[in-house]
């Protein structure tokens, strides 16, 4: 099993044994303990380097493994002490566009409590989130979201990781209650002040709003 140490640390760098080597489906490496955020919880997952080799994607594997897919296992071995390191653009990107979904989810309930989340997608070009509930939407609900969401970016509420981080882990945002989150986040809503709202439709009898950053 990989510890997944991303869970507890905001780390980018570090070093990891190598525990196994593979070829198929793709190139990749499996190491005793990773800062890597595998794809999974809406975000995807995070690039960087394994050594020599370049970490292209990150995902979840069978027996709480985690697979680090790269372009090449040239020069690597099983039992390699080797240097990792996190892209911090793709890792601050994906954080971002991660936190900014928990943001837009705990908006839209504090202006109509009678919506709740109960999906998000954080991709950048396809960041949304999905509700369920019967509420009207009307242009008084995208005023309403677009005023919500300035005063909870400007009052720069603390993000916050709490609970058990490997049992128990949830995200918080200011007083907002906690939500269960494997994910990688910024540390205040002030970090997301070009939240924007790009479309909002009903779909398969669900609320969609999508939303992007900058």
């Amino acid at each position: 099993m990989t510890l997944k140490a991303y869970l507890a640390s905001d780390a980018l760098t570090g070093t990891a044994t190598i525990t196994a080597i593979g070829t198929e489906p793709a190139p990749h490496i499996r190491i005793d303990t990773t800062l890597f955020h595998p794809q999974g919880g809406g975000q995807r997952g995070d690039r960087g380097r394994i050594g020599p080799a370049r970490v292209i994607d990150t995902r979840h594997a069978a027996e709480g493994e985690v697979d680090h897919f790269v372009e090449s296992v040239e020069g690597l071995a099983v039992g390699d002490v080797i240097e990792i390191a996190v892209d911090p653009e793709h890792r601050r990107e994906g954080a971002r566009l991660h936190s900014a979904g928990h943001l837009l989810a705990d908006a839209v309930q504090a202006i109509r409590p009678g919506l709740h989340a109960v999906a998000g997608h954080h991709w950048k070009g396809e960041a949304r989130v999905e509700f369920e509930g019967a509420v009207a939407i009307d242009e008084a609900f995208e005023d309403d979201l677009a005023a919500k969401i300035v005063e909870l970016v400007s009052a720069g509420l603390p993000v916050r990781v709490v609970g058990d981080p490997q049992a128990s882990r949830a995200l918080a945002i200011g007083d907002f209650t906690p939500v269960g989150c494997g994910g990688l986040h910024v540390s205040s809503t002030a970090e997301l002040a070009d939240l924007n709202v790009t479309a909002i439709r009903s779909k398969k009898g669900r609320l969609r709003v999508s939303y992007d950053l900058g």
